[in-house]
């Protein structure tokens, strides 16, 4: 489910496994935006389904003196912002997966990132500014952002255990900042996700996918043939011709002598004198000096 301030484009995605969900997680949502930014909220809009007409939202409205609008059926055009920013989030999560080749089992973690892609890139339309900019009164620094699914390694807890020569980091992918700790969320071999501090980037680097069983075939921007099929020249490759098919006699070797080759020695003479033609000069015409 997401959510678009309409004055600046900001967006809030909260992950649902059901419908049933919605209501509880956006009445939630509405608490937070008034509480944590200081304003207050006049008017919600959304599609007609149940997930938002329904009870649980209609009192929280009526109690907080919001007013719910809802279009009609069948015309998404007139929840036209939110239905942009959804393929906007769509497409964005979808190149992150593509750039990673990462497993689409990633898309939760991918959606988040794109949200906040969006949220802190700056558009014309805002003076230059960002939505992460207006919502929050400061500048994020994009140079934090790491590309999804970059490999990384990062130390092991405590109550790991660590040999005396052995390994300090371990293998690990990069997916995303935690929203509820100041820290990194990286998953390890095992495919389950930890939160730490103690971890080391490679951006732009899609290695450690594969090695989990989660990668695809093509690892940023390199072609990767994993096929264990031999090459099948296709139809536009042009037809060798081999020496027998191009011969009328077969010859054997043992059939050639030496006095068959009349092998003359090589003279060397000196290359024949160059001839430089004068430069022919033209005169006349405007575009002359005189």
């Amino acid at each position: 489910m997401n959510i678009v301030d309409h004055y600046s484009g900001y967006i809030i995605v909260k992950l649902v496994k059901h419908k049933s969900e919605v209501p509880t997680v956006l009445c939630n949502v509405l608490k937070y935006i008034q509480t944590q930014f200081d304003t207050t909220i006049k008017q919600l809009h959304s599609d007609g389904g149940r997930e938002f007409n329904n009870s649980t939202i209609a009192s929280y409205c009526g109690a907080n003196g919001i007013q719910h609008s809802m279009s009609p059926p069948d015309t998404p055009s007139r929840n036209g912002k939110a239905e942009r920013y959804n393929g906007l989030l769509l497409n964005t999560a979808r190149s992150m997966l593509i750039n990673a080749a990462a497993n689409q089992s990633l898309w939760c973690y991918s959606i988040e990132q794109a949200a906040l892609t969006l949220n802190v890139k700056p558009r014309q339309q805002l003076g230059n500014k960002s939505p992460y900019e207006l919502v929050h009164k400061n500048v994020f620094d994009i140079s934090k952002l790491t590309p999804l699914f970059s490999d990384c390694y990062y130390k092991p807890s405590n109550d790991q255990q660590i040999e005396k020569f052995g390994s300090m980091g371990k293998y690990g992918v990069y997916l995303g900042k935690s929203p509820n700790h100041i820290a990194h969320r990286v998953l390890t071999e095992y495919h389950t996700i930890i939160i730490t501090t103690n971890v080391k980037l490679l951006s732009n680097r899609f290695k450690h996918l594969r090695m989990f069983g989660l990668g695809g075939g093509a690892i940023a921007n390199e072609l990767v043939d994993e096929s264990d099929e031999p090459y099948q020249p296709s139809s536009d490759t042009p037809e060798t011709i081999s020496i027998a098919d191009a011969t009328t006699e077969d010859i054997s070797l043992n059939d050639v002598n030496d006095d068959d080759f009349d092998v003359s020695p090589s003279i060397e003479t000196e290359p024949p004198p160059i001839e430089i033609d004068e430069p022919v000069i033209e005169s006349g015409g405007d575009d002359y000096a005189s």
